[in-house]
């Protein structure tokens, strides 16, 4: 009974919270719920093309995802996919079963290694100035991916809102809201962006709606599970340092008066593992909570859950009521206008992690950000941050060492 005193006194608590920051900034909130749907759409609709998942049945289960993470955590969490998956997926035209496995394996693997406490002990174990690196690197990630989105455009084509130009526009009113912002000034531009974007897709493509959810089970063969797993080993050690432990101390450095706040790198872990084992037996993406997503919704004026909440509801209506037609009104947004999100975000998260340390600790953040972009794997960055930053120490143990051993036979003599 105390457990479920604890809980009911603390959804009280982050509800009131997410209620009074919406009702207080509302416009602030909505725009900040697109922070991150430059780095969701392309990817959820890329991997809905191919068939590898089912786009009703995820925006369904993402939504709810999305409202629950908000009630409970009181944060912009996002529910993003799995980076490491959806590349897999997208190169080896992963079937429904094998994302399926893919999914079921991840989030296993997360939950157990949250139940056992190994997150926290990596949460522990991982230096202030390494999580700074995999934040930096992170935003350097995004900015690539921003690229990715620009990479088609030329200056008149593909159409008049989608090519250099009207990119250029975009960027210079993200800077405009952005000086106003200095000023006490916030405009909801994420909202404007991505309203205006799909009002433009609608006119030109039309907006087919086929409501229905397909909710049936997508139950895994063994041979999906074999040909899932490398890409598993890819995705975990991505997962628990980016979703985990760099979004929690993330969420302390851009909220430190966030009075709600308990989100930790290992409540964050039981989150993405039950996502992950309840959804994808439907077809769904494997998601995860990320820093980047974290930064995009904050940058664009996210300060609860509620912006989440609200995001949640809207992705349940569309996966009920727009069925899979609502993929290709989607498809229509401006790749360039999706491009500025996400520098955005990435540009937000890069200036945090590089604020969180200073002196000799500047080293062990470039080392990380080095490994993890020349290797393209998260692991390895925090692999190489860790050995910069015990190599750093082995001076300093060393001096300590030869002082002990000189004072120990100084007290030899003297005895």
């Amino acid at each position: 009974m105390s457990h479920l005193r604890r809980l009911n006194a603390h959804l009280k608590r982050t509800t009131s919270y997410n209620y009074r920051t919406l009702r207080s900034q509302p416009w602030n909130e909505l725009s900040g719920a697109m922070g991150d749907l430059g780095t969701f759409l392309p990817l959820t609709l890329a991997l809905s093309l191919t068939h590898s998942i089912s786009l009703p049945a995820t925006l369904l289960f993402s939504g709810l995802a999305n409202i629950l993470t908000g009630a409970v955590f009181a944060l912009p969490l996002p529910v993003q996919p799995m980076k490491a998956l959806a590349a897999w997926a997208l190169a080896s035209h992963a079937t429904q079963g094998q994302m399926a496995a893919a999914g079921i394996m991840a989030g296993a693997i997360v939950l157990a290694l949250s139940a056992t406490g190994a997150v926290r002990l990596a949460d522990r174990a991982v230096p202030r100035s390494v999580v700074a690196g995999v934040q930096v690197a992170a935003g350097i990630a995004l900015l690539q991916a921003s690229a990715r989105q620009f990479a088609p455009l030329s200056w008149i084509h593909p159409y008049w809102a989608d090519n250099y130009l009207s990119t250029i526009l975009a960027f210079v009113g993200l800077l405009a809201c952005a000086a106003l912002a200095t000023k006490g000034v916030h405009v909801p531009y994420a909202l404007g962006l991505v309203v205006l974007g799909l009002t433009i897709a609608g006119a030109r493509h039309g907006v087919y709606l086929s409501p229905g959810v397909d909710l049936y089970p997508r139950v895994p063969r063994e041979g999906d599970f074999r040909a899932a797993w490398p890409a598993v080993l890819a995705q975990v050690p991505l997962t628990v340092v980016n979703s985990l432990i760099a979004a929690a101390a993330l969420g302390r450095s851009l909220l430190p008066e966030h009075p709600a706040n308990e989100a930790s790198a290992e409540r964050l872990g039981w989150s993405v593992g039950v996502m992950n084992l309840v959804g994808c037996w439907f077809g769904v993406m494997p998601v995860c909570h990320g820093a980047g997503g974290l930064a995009g919704q904050v940058r664009f004026g996210a300060r609860s859950g509620g912006s989440v909440v609200v995001l949640g509801l809207v992705k349940v209506l569309l996966g009920v009521l727009g069925g899979s037609g609502i993929r290709y009104w989607f498809a229509g947004l401006p790749g360039g206008w999706l491009g500025v999100l996400v520098a955005a975000a990435g540009v937000e998260i890069m200036s945090v992690g590089i604020k969180r340390v200073e002196g000799p600790e500047v080293g062990v953040m470039l080392a990380t950000v080095a490994g993890r972009v020349g290797f393209g794997n998260d692991g390895v960055g925090v692999l190489v941050g860790l050995a910069w930053f015990w190599g750093m120490r082995v001076p300093e143990w060393w001096e300590r060492r030869q002082k002990r051993a000189t004072s120990e036979e100084e007290e030899s003599l003297l005895g």
